[in-house]
């Protein structure tokens, strides 16, 4: 609890621009891409350790991308348990049948065994959830190349012993072009129903 608390504060002094300089999370931050074209075809592993790629889990579909540490103590749980919630409570977009919700590992050191660690922390919050999103690892290449379009910044942390990083989703068209993002731990179902619908139209 102590550690969550500790993020939280460290991203709401970020957002107010109250940062000391040896904060860690100093580094993370999300530039305002729009219309960026995000790089769909750097090869990934899913939680079941089949390779993959986000044009193939999109599908021709929108694609929400949440970058996480599977191993994150603090925020990423959080982050991927509300915007769950929230794809829960808007109700007319359907994970699967309209977009795909992608949890992308930011640490190239994890594999398949932390996402799958990560799906069943998820799974035990939302366990009358029918539907779970894609967990996905790996290189720093791959990674990177999709982080650096998105302009989502991260770095590591010693004292911390993981990735300072922001909270966030990020929303993409079906051609693979940055609509907008979705900050923070929570975001509500009309933010979600917003986001998505000028989507279905780049």
């Amino acid at each position: 609890m102590i550690a969550r608390l500790f993020a939280l504060l460290a991203i709401v002094a970020l957002a107010t621009g109250a940062v000391d300089p040896n904060d860690p999370f100093k580094a993370a931050s999300i530039d305002e891409r729009p219309g960026a074209q995000i790089p769909l075809d750097q090869p990934f592993v899913d939680a079941a350790g089949k390779p993959t790629t986000l044009r193939q889990l999109a599908a021709g579909k929108p694609l929400l991308i949440t970058p996480v540490q599977h191993e994150c103590p603090n925020i990423c749980g959080v982050t991927l348990t509300r915007i769950a919630g929230a794809i829960d409570g808007q109700g007319k977009y359907q994970p699967g049948r309209d977009f795909t919700l992608v949890a992308l590992g930011i640490d190239p050191r994890e594999g398949p065994a932390q996402a799958r660690d990560d799906l069943r922390r998820l799974a035990a919050q939302r366990p009358n959830a029918a539907w779970r999103p894609a967990a996905l690892t790996g290189s720093v290449h791959a990674i990177h190349a999709v982080t650096d379009a998105l302009g989502y910044r991260y770095a590591w942390s010693d004292p911390l012993k993981q990735y300072a990083h922001l909270s966030g989703t990020a929303v993409l068209t079906p051609g693979g072009k940055l609509s907008s993002w979705l900050y923070g731990l929570s975001p509500t179902p009309a933010q979600l129903w917003a986001a998505l619908e000028p989507s279905y139209d780049q």
